[in-house]
């Protein structure tokens, strides 16, 4: 149907075994996909037992909300170096791969999507400056660090509500030592 650099877009004709039939069923494939189909990362930032999102304007919803760094994987790139490049991309900020701890993976559309995102969390160093230099993204405003207590507030406010921000805070906090965040 359609396609841009990450997604080839189709309408599939799919019939079920019980008589269903779709004519025009929605699949979007993105375009780099490992062997065992992740075609996204999240990182969650934390510094200081708090948790770094980003302020962000999301086109189709005409909404700002908080959300964590995210992307898709290049060729030839594991979700783990993928997830650092996002990381630096989004933030400024550099990890080592022995920080990035992996909390996990989701499927954000299963019904429409073909692939996987996997989650993780880094520490970060110490300190240097209160905001590292923000990505000039489309749609990207500013990078916050936040305790548990704010997250949830915020949760609660319906400024996160996106499912790969929510289920990356979720397996972040579902991990032991994560109390102190």
């Amino acid at each position: 149907m359609c396609e841009n650099t990450v997604f080839s877009v189709y309408f599939d004709h799919v019939s079920g075994a019980g008589g269903d039939d779709v004519p025009h069923y929605l699949s979007i494939i993105p375009k780099q996909a490992t062997a065992d189909g992740i075609t996204g990362v999240c990182i969650l930032p934390v510094r200081a037992g708090r948790l770094g999102l980003i302020r962000l304007f999301r086109h189709p919803l005409a909404r700002w909300g908080w959300e964590v760094p995210k992307g898709f994987i290049d060729a030839e790139e594991s979700p783990q170096q993928a997830a650092i490049r996002e990381l630096v991309e989004e933030t400024g900020f550099s990890v080592a791969i022995e920080s990035v701890r992996l909390l996990g993976t989701i499927t954000p559309e299963s019904g429409v999507i073909k692939g996987r995102t996997r989650l993780f969390s880094a520490v970060l160093g110490d300190p240097v400056a209160e905001q590292a230099a923000i990505s000039r993204e489309l749609g990207h405003s500013k990078l916050q660090f936040f305790d548990r207590a704010e997250i949830a507030n915020l949760i609660a406010a319906g400024e996160i509500e996106d499912a790969c921000t929510l289920s990356t805070l979720y397996m972040y906090f579902a991990q032991p030592g994560s109390e102190d965040a």
